[in-house]
């Protein structure tokens, strides 16, 4: 029931920041992500959960997380977790869409390797902003003095044609 759970619980998390899922033969592979989609040289946390059609899964898994770009590995991270969940943190520093690779084991069956689908994770370009230029208060100043002008002929004229 725990497990139950804590896969629930995992399953909110998913959807509350930016969530993935990948099937692995009988396994679920979901991958949550903080944020969704970072800014480059911006701090992330991935958070990586195995589970089955009974919940999380409650035994030891050993694995692999590689986060790639054009065949390039950024980060590697070996994991060993019981029950089935794992956060990886990092930083990109290049804009651009990126390929999320998992590889696992159970331990009940290490011979048999697990390897979902990739996930991809975009990684935004910040973009510099234009600096606003200061308010020109010789404008606002001639305007203004124009209304009054304007005003002042406009009751005058008023006056004299009552």
């Amino acid at each position: 029931m725990k497990t139950l759970f804590l896969f629930v619980v995992m399953m909110g998390l998913v959807s509350a920041h930016g969530g993935y899922l990948q099937v692995a033969d009988e396994l679920f592979v979901q991958l949550s992500s903080a944020p969704i989609s970072p800014f480059e040289n911006q701090n992330f946390s991935l958070v990586i959960s195995i589970g089955d059609r009974n919940g999380l899964l409650n035994e030891k898994v050993n694995g692999t997380v590689r986060i790639v770009r054009n065949e390039k590995v950024f980060l590697e991270k070996n994991f060993s977790a019981n029950p089935a969940i794992t956060q990886v943190n990092g930083n990109l520093e290049t804009p651009g869409v990126y390929e999320i690779f998992i590889t696992f084991n159970k331990e009940s069956n290490p011979g048999k390797t697990y390897a979902p689908e990739d996930f991809l994770y975009e990684v935004k370009e910040i973009r510099k902003q234009e600096v606003s230029k200061p308010v020109d208060y010789v404008y606002i100043i001639v305007a203004l003095g124009i209304g009054i002008v304007i005003g002042v002929l406009v009751n005058r004229f008023k006056r004299s044609s009552l």
